[in-house]
């Protein structure tokens, strides 16, 4: 992945790009962007990602991986004129970011300051009772409709 992120900066430096794409961006588009002419607009209504499409470009070619954390895709792939496709998955970006970035003593506090946070006082009894319930009794098989209507407080 490190490897990855020096040659994206190395092709930038030298190369045009020929082409960027995000597949399955939020779950349901497929983005293609062509940068054919020297001067590129992109429209669309508001909320339908031109940023995070335009930030995401930005985070491939800055090597900011961490940042593709908030953005919901299953791959990126980018292309410099003259040169082979780039692709990042994100299973790949999961383990790069597991074992380079958020594995790090500065992520690991973060992680376990924020856990706090999450719920409330009532929620956080009524996860542990249903932790003690699950330990004691064991656990049994449920279907949608079960855990959909199981309630923390009967």
């Amino acid at each position: 992945m490190v490897i990855f992120c020096k040659l994206i900066i190395q092709y930038v430096i030298m190369v045009k790009i020929e082409y960027f794409k995000i597949f399955n961006l939020f779950n349901q588009y497929n983005v293609s962007l062509n940068f054919e002419d020297d001067v590129n607009i992109f429209l669309g209504e508001n909320g339908m990602g031109k940023t995070t499409i335009l930030s995401c470009l930005y985070y491939v070619l800055s090597g900011r991986l961490d940042k593709l954390d908030n953005i919901l895709f299953d791959s990126v792939v980018i292309k410099f004129a003259g040169n082979e496709e780039f692709t990042l998955k994100r299973n790949d970006l999961n383990r790069y970011l597991e074992e380079n970035v958020y594995d790090t003593p500065r992520y690991r506090r973060m992680r376990h300051s924020n856990l706090g946070n999450i719920f409330s006082e009532k929620e956080k009894e009524e996860l542990k009772r249903l932790a003690f319930i699950v330990l004691t009794e064991g656990t049994k098989v449920m279907n949608y409709d079960d855990i959909y209507n199981f309630s923390l407080s009967d």
